[in-house]
């Protein structure tokens, strides 16, 4: 790959950073170069930028580590590791882990054999309940058994916990653990472990324990071999290995994976297998893992994991709150997921803790307003390199957590549901000083004025206090109609009407709600309910001035004087339907015919026809192309009668010439037309009497080219002609019989 083909794939990447196939085809470049040292730091920065927007990627996790192994440099690959590991619960990638750690730990020699141990069991703590996890049992248990009594590796490994002398009993302790383990995990080596397993129980010097302890095992081996199957059938159409890419960027494949993942999730939460509660939980947690490898963008994910610990199956709130605080590091500003951990802290008597989520989140929207905005790339980069290493990282900050996020567009939410939270676990006065904070800020949009002003209303029944914090907002946003509305609904809610007019006239003076539609409907109902008739009509007509009301006899303001919370004053059904397209609020009816209901079956009155499918107030909205095309179908009518060959009919349709100079030659064609009538007058039947002359004088007004195909009188008169041609036949028959002797009853023709 050329200079210029590669700065083409970074451009592409810099216009969209989850461009799959440029990272895949630029990584496929840099991992062909030669395995130096030199080549190594070129791909060191590829792979730094794409982890960066890929931080769960097991699969370039592992092709990184292998990179720096290639030229051994070991305390890269550490780093690598200590980054990736807790995140990315791939087999593969542990597979990785463990090869380097048997390889740095080959040349220590007997000091190196505990390190290799520890990290076997830390690999199976982790991966243990994985189906591909058979493999590591297996060459665990080898590790295990390769040392011979008396060799010093054996002693290092059986000594350090067991009483001294009894290195045989301690060894045999620990691979019945670890081989009974294996067993218990539906993995593809199930199998191949339990004959192993056996074989071990079989050869041991207690016969009889060996035995009982088989028996004991056979029906956890049995109901994991049972659920094997079924786990291994919803794996496996899940594409584990898929980069995580934000929801609707892959299309319908990532909608099928998230459904996929989910059964897969209901699945392991049913304990199928009859789990013990921490196995249970091991089990389900991972499968949470590793579905977060690809679907770490999902909110619903997170939040359905959290829950999982919340409920009586689960690891209880603390692992709820581990689960959402990795959860806001990935997803910094869906506000749902820090609400969700600020409840949990809440209602477990944490308060100061729930507070820290308040105010981080607080922070990040005051912070955006003291200095300028960062690139739009760096808050992403620090959050992502952050994803990698935060698995356990809630005692951090949360300057340092959620430095550069940008909470700008969410901040009414953030400031409502703090002061909420307040008013709930403190009192009335922290409340009130935090609105007096968002207020001193730049950044406190209406609703948060609505929401205090409420709060003092419904909470503490302070109407006055509410009032001037509504006039407070009426200074800053007199302009929003949607603002101005709400105030109205308060003062009419605690009956204050005069004020409630007052409002509305100083609004309407303003252009922009005086062109605010929802404005003048408010104002006209109002009117019409506590005012008099009088002056609703003097505001409909300032309405009609003002907004240019052309409905016929100024309908729309009729329907907005007697409405009332979605209910018409029309007839439901196509009526109000056909009033809101009136009124603009619905498209026009489609100018094209609808699509024809299907045609009854045999047997069954045509007016029963599309009743089961209940009566539709719209018809089907199609294409202008596909409109014309089935208004020039023929009635469904006349499809009754024999069903042609369609295989036959296309063949003839493929072998003909239907270009439009071969139509037009053969439509023009003088040569053709005897023959055409010919066979016109043929089909019509000589022993119709007068019916030859009829078709002949018919086919001279009616000429080949423009024949209407399905005319309702021609197809009546062809079936009229077909019976009778029918009963003709059959006396025609029955008279010839009954000459050669054959008597009996005529034939009676349908």
């Amino acid at each position: 790959m050329n200079y210029m083909q590669i700065e083409h794939l970074k451009q592409r990447i810099q216009e969209s950073k989850y461009d799959i196939q440029s990272w895949e085809a630029l990584l496929n470049h840099y991992r062909s170069l030669p395995n130096t040292h030199q080549h190594f730091l070129e791909k060191q920065d590829v792979f730094e930028e794409l982890l960066t927007v890929f931080p769960t990627a097991a699969g370039f996790w592992k092709a990184y580590a292998e990179a720096a192994m290639s030229v051994n440099d070991h305390t890269t690959v550490k780093s690598i590791f200590s980054r990736c590991l807790l995140n990315c619960l791939n087999v593969d990638l542990w597979n990785t882990y463990l090869r380097f750690i048997k390889k740095v730990n080959e040349r220590k020699g007997l000091k190196g054999v505990p390190e290799v141990k520890q990290a076997f069991e830390f690999t199976l703590e982790r991966v243990g309940q994985d189906i591909n996890a058979g493999a590591i049992y297996q060459e665990f248990l080898g590790f295990l058994q390769n040392p011979k009594p008396g060799n010093p590796a054996y002693r290092t490994l059986y000594s350090e916990e067991g009483v001294p002398g009894q290195e045989d009993a301690h060894r045999i302790a620990i691979l019945r653990k670890y081989y009974q383990k294996a067993v218990s995990v539906p993995t593809h080596h199930l199998d191949a472990l339990w004959k192993a397993y056996e074989n071990f129980e079989k050869s041991g010097t207690n016969k009889v324990l060996g035995r009982k302890l088989l028996e004991d095992m056979r029906s956890r081996y049995m109901s994991a071999r049972r659920v094997y199957q079924e786990r291994k059938r919803r794996l496996d159409d899940i594409r584990i290995t898929a980069l995580a890419v934000p929801p609707g960027d892959a299309g319908q494949i990532q909608h099928e994976q998230i459904l996929l993942w989910q059964q897969y999730l209901e699945f392991e939460k049913s304990n199928p297998q009859r789990l013990d509660p921490q196995t249970l939980v091991s089990r389900v947690s991972l499968a949470y893992d590793q579905a977060l490898m690809c679907l770490v963008h999902h909110p619903e994910i997170w939040n359905d994991y959290s829950r999982f610990h919340l409920s009586t199956s689960g690891g209880g709130s603390v692992s709820a709150v581990k689960v959402l605080d990795r959860a806001r590091v990935c997803l910094p500003t869906c506000l749902m997921l820090h609400f969700a951990m600020a409840d949990i802290e809440e209602q477990e008597g944490h308060i100061e803790k729930a507070k820290d989520v308040y105010e981080e989140l607080v922070k990040c929207v005051e912070a955006k307003e003291q200095k300028p905005p960062q690139g739009e790339g760096e808050p992403q980069n620090n959050n992502a390199n952050n994803n990698g290493n935060t698995t356990n990282s809630s005692s951090s900050k949360g300057k340092e957590k959620f430095a550069g996020v940008d909470l700008s567009d969410q901040a009414a939410l953030v400031w409502i549901t703090y002061m909420r939270f307040l008013r709930r676990v403190e009192n009335v006065k922290t409340s009130r000083e935090l609105f007096i904070r968002a207020t001193k800020t730049g950044n406190n949009p209406w609703p948060v004025y609505v929401s205090a002003a409420l709060l003092e209303w419904r909470s503490s029944k302070e109407q006055q206090v509410a009032v001037r914090i509504f006039e407070k907002g009426m200074t800053k946003f007199l302009d929003v109609p949607q603002f101005v509305l709400q105030y109205i609904d308060f003062l009419l809610g605690i009956g204050d009407m005069v004020n409630a007019r007052a409002v509305f006239e100083r609004a309407l003076a303003r252009e922009p709600c005086e062109k605010s539609q929802a404005m003048w409907e408010k104002y006209i109902q109002v009117l019409y309910e506590i005012g008099d008739l009088k002056q609703s009509k003097e505001v409909e007509e300032r309405y009609r001035a003002a907004m240019g009301d052309t409905t016929p006899n100024g309908l729309h303001t009729m329907m907005a004087r007697y409405k009332f919370l979605g209910v018409w004053p029309t007839s439901p059904g196509n009526q109000t339907v056909h009033m809101k397209r009136v009124l603009g609020m619905l498209p026009p009816p489609p100018t094209h015919l609808p699509v024809p209901q299907p045609m009854a079956p045999r047997g069954q009155p045509a007016d029963m026809r599309g009743q089961s499918s209940g009566v539709r107030e719209e018809p089907l909205k199609l294409p202008p192309a596909l409109g014309n095309f089935i208004n020039k179908l023929p009635p469904i009518q006349g499809g009754e009668g024999p069903v042609p060959d369609v295989d036959r009919v296309l063949n003839v349709l493929m072998r003909t010439d239907l270009s439009p100079a071969s139509v037009s030659q053969k439509c023009v064609d003088p040569s053709r037309e005897s023959s055409r009538k010919k066979s016109h007058t043929s089909w019509a039947g000589d022993d119709m009497g007068g019916r030859k002359r009829k078709a002949e004088q018919e086919s001279e007004m009616y000429p080949r080219q423009w024949e209407p195909s399905m005319d309702e009188y021609r197809m009546r008169m062809r079936r009229k002609r077909n019976i009778e041609q029918q009963q003709a036949a059959a006396a025609k028959a029955a008279t010839k019989s009954s000459r050669n002797g054959l008597g009996g009853p005529p034939i009676e023709v349908p």
